[in-house]
């Protein structure tokens, strides 16, 4: 059995948002328990690589900050500083307490936030866009930096797909440097909609150039900077490890390929184990071990035929086992907008 690269815990399903595009069943609100945590934790010293990463995810992990700080400091006794720490976080709950954790720990913080304007799909409990709440906390969490390595994570869906490349240089000019995005496939992505996510892309690749020409850094911005490498120097699909070397726990115990299993309807199937009897279906985790990222079953045509071959890095068991035909196809939708966006970039790929 490979060794544990990467362990994620899903504290908890609970969340102070419902965004729309959510996918993590808010009704049955279950969180960890202490005495699960740690066995999770020491099943992450027992089977972990030299240098582990141990992630959390939610619903939102800082409402069960307790177990997140319980799990850390677990981690840290065992490993020291060997072990990168990251968690997502819509950071509404990121008060005085919660920035001194992460700066005595040097975590690494993904801030949940697709944009800074309104009307977005954050939405608290009542219905309330919270986007200008979550604004006020960035100063203070950039102010973490250096210790903490923080990020921006922007979900992106149909209604506010023509606002990307506003998003992206508003969230470069709050003072974000690394950037992530992802279309929320399972939307009702549609022809224009898929359109419009590549005429946003050429919009980014305009504004890059500008910000080169006038001796400026632009932001590292994902997918877009691994579709550009691809482009211009060409790279092998690889492999994510889920299932593999990186595993996730969910809220009970049960143990997953990856926190998509772990916290979104219809992954309960993928199962692998617990952590009472450790991994139990091994024709299972061998099945995730066997994926070849060179022979995926794309829905929406070919691989060997895309237009988009050369700049598409696409590799996701979770995607074609929760919206396709199983771990190795491709929903449609997702090709479709790959497609749009490596046409999109490959203009400005040497930016």
């Amino acid at each position: 059995m490979s060794s544990l690269r990467s362990l994620t815990l899903v504290v908890s399903e609970r969340c102070n948002l419902r965004c729309a595009y959510c996918k993590v069943p808010k009704e049955t609100a279950r969180s960890m328990r202490p005495e699960t945590v740690d066995a999770a934790v020491d099943w992450l010293v027992r089977e972990g690589a030299a240098e582990p990463v141990l992630s959390f995810y939610g619903g939102e992990p800082f409402l069960e900050s307790e177990l997140l700080i319980r799990a850390v400091e677990r981690a840290r006794k065992a490993f020291g500083t060997r072990v990168r720490v990251n968690t997502p976080t819509n950071a509404l709950l990121m008060h005085e307490a919660a920035l001194a954790f992460a700066r005595r720990e040097r975590l690494e913080l993904t801030i949940s936030i697709d944009g800074t304007t309104v009307p977005s799909e954050r939405r608290d409990v009542g219905g309330r866009d919270v986007t200008a709440s979550i604004l006020e906390r960035v100063p203070a969490l950039l102010a973490l930096s250096p210790e903490c390595r923080v990020l921006a994570r922007m979900t992106v869906v149909p209604s506010n797909v023509a606002r990307l490349a506003t998003h992206v240089r508003s969230l470069y000019a709050l003072g974000f440097r690394t950037i992530v995005y992802q279309p929320a496939y399972e939307a009702d992505w549609a022809g224009d909609s898929i359109d419009c996510f590549g005429r946003e892309h050429a919009r980014i690749g305009t504004w890059f150039v500008g910000l080169v020409s006038l001796g400026k850094s632009p932001p590292v911005l994902e997918p877009w900077r691994g579709i550009a490498q691809r482009l211009s120097r060409g790279a092998s699909r690889v492999h994510c490890g889920a299932g593999v070397d990186s595993l996730a726990v969910a809220p009970g115990g049960a143990i997953y390929p990856c926190y998509r299993f772990a916290a979104e309807p219809g992954g309960e199937r993928y199962q692998l184990g617990d952590l009472c009897r450790g991994v139990t279906e091994k024709a299972l985790r061998d099945e995730f071990a066997a994926l070849d990222p060179h022979r995926l079953e794309p829905q929406g045509g070919n691989c060997a035929t895309c237009t988009a071959r050369d700049g598409c890095g696409h590799f996701c068991p979770a995607g074609g086992a929760l919206l396709a035909d199983g771990l190795r196809s491709v929903p449609a939708v997702t090709c479709a907008l790959i497609r749009a966006q490596v046409a999109a970039i490959r203009p400005y790929r040497e930016h």
